[in-house]
């Protein structure tokens, strides 16, 4: 059976009744019966094969499961792991995200109903559950593509345009680090007192053409060129207080003037 499904690659089909699926597999075969046993019908009965066109021999799967949030959401160690969020969690941002989602297409304006094609993303949780699932595993856009079923077009355009909807919602739930270190200590003053830990990160870039701005932006620490930013996390509670700006060279001139002492 195996062989035969292989002959059928250009296509994932989608098929439960067994006689439609003979069908197939003569056509395939070229119109010669084969022999058939009770064992090779009930095989007939269990195939689920989605069916499209595809340029790809690889899409041929017997069954594949698109991933959507209600097949994660009561499994709580799946949930964490691919979206590093619990239930509950993940319910209370899908609020802020909707809000924030309706904002948006409020702002842009909304296509007529029925045109277009259909979104793979029809539910807001599903929305969630995507630019969650990507940001915490970070895959390749094909692959993504691959596991929601849609082209790497669609993953693309839902990558960016629900980035921002994320970042909208954060910022609706008091989430977003204040980028200016004023705004930093003035949120500071209405929280418990806790240790905090100050650090930057770097983060690799290409090489720029300008030798001068190549010398700005080298770290001799990663012998390559990056760009940097200062941090400040709360110890116990590890959320960002403050996120400095992206900038090449030493990153702590914004905080060096300022105290964190309570």
């Amino acid at each position: 059976m195996s062989s035969l499904l292989r002959l059928y690659h250009p296509f994932r089909v989608y098929i439960v009744n067994h006689n439609i699926m003979r069908a197939i597999a003569l056509h395939l075969i070229g119109g010669v019966q084969t022999q058939s046993t009770d064992s090779n019908n009930r095989l007939y009965l269990k195939l689920k094969i989605k069916y499209f066109l595809s340029k790809k021999p690889y899409n041929l799967l017997l069954y594949m499961s698109i991933l959507k949030y209600k097949d994660a959401n009561g499994k709580p160690a799946t949930l964490i792991a691919m979206t590093s969020l619990n239930r509950s969690e993940f319910e209370k941002l899908c609020i802020y995200f909707g809000d924030a989602w309706d904002a948006k297409t409020e702002s842009e304006g909304r296509y007529p109903s029925g045109c277009g094609r259909k979104p793979r993303l029809t539910t807001m949780e599903d929305k969630l559950f995507f630019i969650l699932f990507y940001l915490k595993t970070y895959p390749l856009q094909e692959v993504i593509a691959h596991l929601f079923d849609m082209s790497q077009s669609q993953a693309n355009f839902w990558i960016h345009t629900l980035s921002k909807v994320l970042k909208d919602a954060l910022h609706r739930q008091g989430y977003t680090p204040p980028r200016i270190p004023k705004d930093m200590l003035d949120r500071l003053e209405n929280e418990e007192l806790q240790d905090f830990a100050i650090d930057g990160t770097e983060r690799k870039i290409n090489r720029p053409i300008d030798n001068d701005v190549q010398k700005e932006f080298y770290s001799g620490k990663k012998k390559t060129h990056t760009i940097k930013n200062n941090l400040v996390v709360g110890i116990e509670d590890r959320q960002i207080k403050y996120l400095g700006g992206t900038h090449e060279g030493s990153v702590s001139r914004g905080l060096s003037a300022l105290s964190l002492k309570p």
